[in-house]
């Protein structure tokens, strides 16, 4: 735990790196009305676009976080105990892994030198979980979402119960960790556990199965209780484990004061002229639309 705590402040520190700092961009020689012309520009272009700045992230009880940090980084929560969520989100890969295509349980290594002993391959990549808080579609194909009537979606339908949502607190990002745990190929394996003898038709059975082995260990039983105060253990689902990871995600993973953010939130003066003349290229030649 104090080594993954370690990496992770070392993430959040590249914040402070003065090598990325505006400081090192290249300065121009324009004058400070060209600069709030250029401001002006910037601000009617992202009006167009509907770029706004990101809201804060909420807040998340410290004891949630560490029990959802404890689960994104364990291998408990797979079939053969082999993998987790951060085996292909690395802090060392920005949250990633470094593939165009992730490589998911029964292999070994990590980011770019994980291989595994049958060639294969999960047929996506694993995306970055930065700012994860602020998007209301999930996946590469939306396929886990909230709606504008706060209405969650995904490819569970009914078996995500309104108990279960009720625990969500975070949005789309709370029901986002119920399914790499499903998946035989990222998670749940083929052969060899529990989890993988159950079908494919019954994911309420796979997530109470993985709350017995949470169950199991002492330690985790306090985890949850110390994360869902008044609640006990054996009155939680795998929604509060997701909620968790959510949390964990959120608390660690957001960020949104980069110069571009306070420029977002009224700052001229945020970015260096450089910035800003990128800025201005990048939404005239229509790279935002994508």
């Amino acid at each position: 735990m104090l080594a993954v705590s370690a990496t992770l402040a070392a993430l959040s520190g590249c914040a402070d790196d003065e090598t990325t700092g505006p400081e090192k961009v290249p300065a121009m020689a324009v004058s400070q009305s060209e600069v709030h012309a250029l401001a002006a520009e910037v601000r009617l272009l992202t009006a167009g676009r509907g770029i706004t700045a990101l809201p804060r992230p909420p807040l998340v009880r410290p004891a949630l976080v560490r029990l959802g940090q404890a689960l994104a980084f364990d291998k408990v929560l797979s079939g053969n105990r082999d993998i987790s969520c951060m085996t292909c989100h690395l802090p060392t890969f920005a949250t990633g892994d470094g593939r165009s295509l992730s490589i998911g349980q029964g292999a070994t290594g990590l980011g770019t030198d994980r291989v595994h002993p049958d060639g294969l391959f999960i047929p996506r990549n694993a995306p970055p979980l930065f700012n994860l808080f602020a998007l209301n579609q999930l996946f590469w194909d939306g396929r886990v979402s909230r709606d504008e009537l706060g209405n969650f979606h995904t490819p569970a339908g009914a078996a995500v119960t309104t108990g279960m949502k009720q625990v969500f607190e975070f949005g789309a990002i709370s029901a986002l960790p119920l399914f790499p745990v499903l998946s035989r190929e990222e998670m749940r394996a083929f052969g060899g556990n529990e989890l993988a003898a159950i079908s494919d038709n019954n994911p309420q059975q796979i997530w109470q199965a993985l709350m017995t082995r949470l169950g199991g260990i002492p330690e985790y039983r306090r985890l949850f209780e110390a994360a869902y105060p008044g609640k006990r253990f054996d009155q939680m689902t795998f929604a509060h484990a997701s909620n968790a990871i959510a949390g964990f995600f959120n608390a660690r993973l957001s960020f949104n004061n980069s110069p571009w953010d306070r420029f977002l939130a009224g700052n001229d003066a945020a970015m260096t002229p450089v910035q800003l003349q990128g800025a201005k290229n990048f939404m005239t030649a229509r790279c935002s639309v994508c």
